[in-house]
């Protein structure tokens, strides 16, 4: 069966960082693939455990160990600090990853092993950090993933969106979301309904049919988690170029695109979405070219759209073609014909 492990992957200021390892009940023998997740969120709310069943199933299904990643949260935490995590996140994973493998499988990985072919997923916001470790990676003496997989995702905050003032559907005030911007450091909740819990597949990944999805109690007129309502303030108060900071600079002049090798870029995103609109990912679809990014575009669909979905479900179709261009960048390293 898929098992579950929890560890503190770092321990800053006191404060515990976990991540959550999916060891699938049997192993690929075709590679040493496994998947970093990283949650939506806006970079300012929810945690490791908002992953929908449809990610775990195609894992699964693949015999691909999946590791889901708590991140520091803005604005108490700044780029730099959600940068660190993911490199001590990446670091933690070469070492205990193939400890786990050979524990459950007895089968030998090496931490370069999982380096070579790791793939780094992101979805909403959470994507920005696959995006910056493709930007990043070289640079700092790191192998970059193999492969980006992108829900819907936000690869910059130097475009438009986040420097216009952009008003969503009204204008947050600073008193709805002062407690949130004066609170300690956080790692983030998510609703009870969107928790992901392994007894919602049975052993071989397909669904459970006994399984019943835990509600998100709701009084009328708040929001059961607001701390949402940051991604709002923020982008109105054009304040996320300046949390996110340098880390940003290889998009704004272009630099990040120039290596020619690795990774290869798969984005899926609805043209109906205006929380994160499909432009941000269209303009990296169009600078890198075809060889090198895939955007597969969902009609009608807004953000979010896949939250609670099982693999073969009908409005999937374009997730799964995703994944079969995944497929192939890890068999091949790069898309077919």
């Amino acid at each position: 069966m898929t098992t579950l492990q929890s560890h503190i992957y770092k321990v800053t200021n006191g404060l515990s960082i976990y991540l959550d390892i999916y060891l699938p009940t049997t192993l690929t023998t075709t590679s040493k693939s496994s998947l970093l997740y990283f949650h939506a969120g806006g970079l300012v709310s929810y945690n490791r455990k908002r992953i929908y069943p449809h990610i775990v199933q195609a894992c699964v299904m693949r015999g691909w160990p999946l590791i889901s990643v708590d991140y520091r949260l803005l604005p108490q935490a700044k780029g730099a600090d959600v940068w660190q995590d993911y490199v001590d996140a990446r670091e933690f994973v070469l070492n205990e990853l193939p400890r786990s493998v050979k524990e459950k499988y007895n089968v030998e990985w090496k931490g370069e092993d999982v380096a070579r072919d790791l793939v780094v997923v992101g979805a909403s916001a959470g994507s920005y950090i696959p995006f910056m470790a493709a930007a990043h990676s070289k640079s700092l003496g790191l192998q970059p993933p193999k492969a980006v997989l992108s829900y819907y995702g936000i690869p910059t905050f130097s475009h438009p969106l986040f420097n216009k003032s952009h008003v969503f559907f009204e204008p947050v005030v600073e008193l709805q979301v002062a407690h949130f911007l004066n609170e300690d450091m956080q790692l983030g909740e998510t609703e009870p309904h969107a928790i992901f819990d392994l007894s919602c597949l049975n052993d071989d990944g397909s669904p459970n049919p006994t399984y019943e999805r835990p509600k998100t109690l709701r009084v009328e007129g708040e929001e059961p988690f607001p701390r949402g309502m940051l991604y709002d303030y923020f982008t109105e108060k054009n304040l996320y170029p300046s949390l996110i900071g340098p880390l940003d600079e290889p998009f704004r002049d272009g630099s990040w695109s120039k290596e020619l090798t690795r990774p290869k870029f798969i984005m899926i995103h609805g043209d109906a979405d205006v929380d994160v609109p499909i432009e941000l990912q269209q303009a990296i679809a169009d600078e890198l070219g075809p060889e090198r990014a895939r955007l597969l575009v969902v009609p009608g669909v807004e953000h979010n759209f896949d939250e609670g979905l099982y693999w073969d479900d009908e409005r999937l179709v374009k997730i799964r073609e995703a994944w079969g261009l995944l497929d192939q960048v890890v068999e091949r390293g790069e898309f077919g014909a």
